[in-house]
């Protein structure tokens, strides 16, 4: 699977995950990420991409000898 940060929101993953149930949050921590956070979230997310791709691709050569023998 993806490597994602479990603590995290999928959608607003600058936020803590269940952020919305959180009774004592701090406003200040709820706020947009800067320029240079979203910079990091957005690479995070291309190499956890980019790193399920080939573990599809690796799962689909593994089949492809399976499909030629039947």
């Amino acid at each position: 699977m993806a490597a994602t940060d479990p603590y995290a929101c999928q959608r607003f993953p600058w936020l803590p995950r269940r952020w919305w149930a959180y009774t004592d949050a701090k406003l200040g921590e709820t706020s947009i990420p800067s320029a240079e956070q979203s910079k990091q979230i957005i690479e995070k997310q291309i190499a956890a991409a980019e790193s399920h791709v080939a573990k599809l691709r690796k799962r689909l050569v593994e089949l492809e000898p399976v499909e030629k023998k039947e």
